[in-house]
């Protein structure tokens, strides 16, 4: 994005459009305003660039005229101060008040969720000290206490903000004490993002506060997978391994690495490169860059009597991994179906040797990471063995799937659901149709399917699955078996599937959010984990990506998917 420097003459064609928009948010305003503080009518500008946290500039007045005034005038100074027309704008006016008492806003406070509080706060009737909720989530104000779980204030985080604001700088430190007999208040608002090339209104008063509507997500979601797939992308580095990632409320990088997340993430670029493709988008930098990234995954892998895996390496141990190997040979498979490049399929084969050999006689499978590990890793094998089977036909990869299947099936106690049973259900029921899978896989779906519905946060796992059950309903009709369905609430799974759709959004960094974390420019454009930081690390990108291409490639494709295997 290329910046321009201040000027009169644009700084004044920004003024009159921001004027204009602050004048459509004016009959939006409740009189709770008027009545819980020192003004009629409060505005925030938010100015944002890429390479700098927002600064934010209030105004307060009766007068409403005389309200957009000052913040116009304090957005001129602050840009001719900085030399720089704004690219990202984002306005605000305090729609909604409510006065509460400190301790009732600390009961409110300690139960939100991570990063995620709904309301503005200020601590003033007259607005000297106050802070968007995007100020508070973004600048990590309430953190949870390891003890308890409950979130609490940190008044360090709060000084270091305050030090470097450009506006309403207290003239002593911020202490939380000085508030506990005092009335506080808690505001809603209502936006507008104005970008380089377009006024775009955002939601307010939910759990999507602050991001823009959508009004059909179709014409919508092809860029957030291009975003995110480039995103990704540009995070392979030229040795192949990934830069794993940042939490971009601080801009800290992670340091930790995990090689199955680097498997994982070549999938989800994978998947990006087809749908690219889909739309007629040639990318022969990602194919590049999918490669490069396989070959530095196999540079982890142990080989013994034509056996195969692949190892998580610490600074104390080196130790065998089944997800990281059954996410190689799904990578393998990604690769070879992408390019028709069999050059790695040998390699595949020993991989699976590897998983095979940590399969009990119950078909369960042993992962030498973790006595007890996650069950979604005995699936994901399941999955790799089934797309390497599509590629060499080899009996031993179905035999020893079947012998999984059967203990999927009779495991006294179903684990929640994960993606990756999804996935190995839906292949397997490709080849045998067996109407144990299908039951196991919409059984299980029904009995969570209102739980996922009523999450409001963001959770591609949740559509992965959903998207999946749904093409399983299409194969049981297909194979006769519809029967099975009877009582299932099919137009309940269909409004679930696009509610989590839109829902996933909420982590996406769009600009209007991205604006307030550290770094802004390292993030717009991705997606990330809110409860962590807003953290955005490879597996954060992996798992939007792929359920967007799986939900993409369902719905908005002229022919749905008919397997999860390309051809």
């Amino acid at each position: 994005m290329q910046i321009q420097p201040y000027s009169t003459t644009k700084i004044q064609m920004q003024l009159d459009l921001i004027e204009t928009q602050l004048h459509a948010l004016k009959d939006k305003v409740s009189s709770s305003v008027q009545a819980h503080t020192s003004y009629t009518y409060i505005l925030f500008a938010s100015l944002g660039k890429p390479d700098a946290r927002a600064d934010v500039c209030i105004s307060g007045h009766h007068h409403f005229d005389t309200a957009v005034a000052n913040l116009l005038k304090r957005i001129d100074t602050h840009s001719k101060k900085n030399n720089v027309i704004f690219p990202w704008v984002k306005i605000n006016a305090v729609s909604q008040v409510k006065p509460l008492a400190f301790h009732m806003l600390e009961k409110k406070t300690a139960v939100s969720k991570v990063s995620s509080f709904p309301y503005g706060i200020s601590f003033e009737q007259d607005f000297r000290l106050a802070f968007l909720n995007q100020e508070i989530n973004g600048n990590r104000f309430l953190q949870e206490t390891k003890s308890t779980g409950l979130m609490t204030w940190n008044e360090e985080a709060v000084n270091t903000y305050l030090l470097k604001r450009a506006w309403n700088r207290p003239l002593n430190p911020f202490k939380l004490s000085d508030y506990k007999e005092q009335t506080v208040y808690l505001f809603d608002t209502i936006s507008v993002f104005i970008g380089t090339n377009a006024v775009i209104p955002l939601q307010h008063g939910s759990h999507k506060n602050g991001i823009r509507t959508v009004r059909h997500l179709a014409n919508h979601i092809d860029k957030l997978i291009e975003c995110g797939t480039n995103h990704l992308k540009n995070r392979v580095l030229s040795t192949g391994k990934f830069d794993y990632g940042v939490y971009a409320a601080s801009a800290d990088s992670i340091s930790a690495y995990n090689v199955m997340r680097h498997a994982d993430a070549i999938h989800a670029l994978a998947d990006g490169y087809r749908w690219k493709t889909l739309l007629q988008q040639e990318d022969a930098t990602l194919l590049q860059k999918i490669k490069a990234a396989l070959d530095y995954l196999l540079t982890f892998q142990v080989e013994k009597d034509n056996q195969s895996t692949l190892i998580q390496r610490d600074s104390k141990n080196q130790l065998f991994s089944l997800g990281a190997t059954a996410a190689a040979i799904i990578a393998i498979a990604d690769y070879e179906s992408l390019t028709g490049d069999n050059r790695y399929r040998a390699v595949a084969q020993r991989l699976a040797n590897g998983i095979l050999a940590l399969q009990n006689k119950s078909g369960s499978f042993l992962n030498i990471t973790a006595k007890q590990h996650q069950a979604g890793y005995d699936a994901k094998a399941v999955y790799a063995l089934l797309r390497l089977f599509q590629l060499d036909n080899q009996p031993l990869w179905l035999e020893r799937s079947k012998l999984a299947f059967e203990h999927f099936v009779n495991r006294r106690a179903q684990p929640a659901p994960n993606h990756w049973l999804s996935y190995a259900v839906y292949e397997m029921t490709g080849i045998i149709p067996d109407r144990r899978y299908f039951k196991m896989k919409l059984d299980s779906i029904e009995k969570r399917i209102a739980a996922m519905k009523g999450n409001t946060l963001p959770s591609p796992t949740h559509l992965h699955i959903l998207v999946c059950a749904r093409m399983l309903i299409d194969r049981m009709h297909h194979n006769q078996l519809g029967h099975l369905l009877r009582g299932f609430d099919l137009r309940r799974l269909e409004e679930t599937i696009h509610s989590r759709a839109d829902q996933q959004r909420n982590g996406y960094f769009y600009p209007e959010i991205a604006m307030f974390m550290e770094k802004p420019g390292l993030v717009v454009g991705s997606f990330f984990n809110r409860q962590q930081q807003f953290r955005v690390r490879i597996d954060d990108l992996q798992q939007h990506i792929s359920a967007y291409c799986l939900y993409a490639s369902y719905y908005l494709s002229e022919e749905p998917e008919q397997s999860l295997i390309p051809s």
